[in-house]
């Protein structure tokens, strides 16, 4: 719901992604939606398995939902009996303001990446205060930060891999990966010159990560 590229958006027949607030206030309205199917349309004793009557579910004990929202309107029922937990594991990621309020409602598990460590304890420490002001305990929610792991069986042999891919690398497919993540064509500057602040509708958490969330760091192309 939250995805910043165009092509995502159009799988589900839109032209272009929405600007990065509005696809927030619809991953807050999909998430209501998802909690009135999982947790409100199938009661506790809908699923009754009556071989003798030749009934599976008890009709009466299946609800619509009737969401009627801004961005989703959605009659229901839940088309699926529910798990035995009904909200299954909500995984989420994402760093930004938006993000971390999303995650302070929501998350019960949350993903980051982050290009050093100031930057990581920074993306942390403002996740941890996001639930605190949720009123959720702010350690009670895994934090899971992005790492990139060579394995061998050895370290040589770790090594000379680590090697393999250095030499494969593309520093031109760098350029577009690092331009399509924060929507800021990177082409446009020198490989060398600092990265600074710039507005973006798509994923904010990098650039904030490389131009003002580590003040002691000046971040290049390169």
């Amino acid at each position: 719901m939250t995805s910043a590229s165009d092509s995502a958006a159009r799988n589900f027949g839109l032209e272009r992604q929405h600007d990065h607030a509005s696809r927030y206030d619809r991953a807050e309205e999909y998430l209501e939606v998802c909690y009135k199917l999982w947790e409100g349309s199938w009661d506790d004793d809908a699923l009754v398995r009556d071989v003798e009557r030749g009934v599976y579910v008890e009709p009466s004990r299946v609800h619509r939902i009737d969401h009627q929202g801004i961005h989703f309107s959605v009659d229901g029922p839940h088309l699926v009996e529910p798990s035995p937990q009904r909200t299954p594991l909500l995984y989420q990621a994402g760093a930004s303001t938006r993000g971390r309020a999303l995650a302070s409602r929501h998350a019960e598990c949350v993903f980051v990446g982050a290009p050093s460590k100031p930057v990581l304890k920074r993306t942390v420490q403002n996740l941890r205060n996001a639930f605190a002001d949720a009123g959720r305990d702010p350690l009670s929610v895994p934090i899971i930060a992005e790492h990139t792991v060579i394995t061998a069986p050895d370290s040589a042999q770790a090594n000379e891999k680590h090697e393999a891919y250095r030499r494969v690398a593309s520093e031109e497919g760098a350029l577009v990966l690092m331009s399509g993540w924060p929507g800021i064509d990177q082409y446009g500057f020198e490989l060398d010159a600092p990265f600074e602040h710039h507005e973006s509708q798509a994923i904010q958490s990098p650039v904030e990560a490389m131009s003002s969330a580590d003040p002691g760091h000046v971040w290049s192309i390169r």
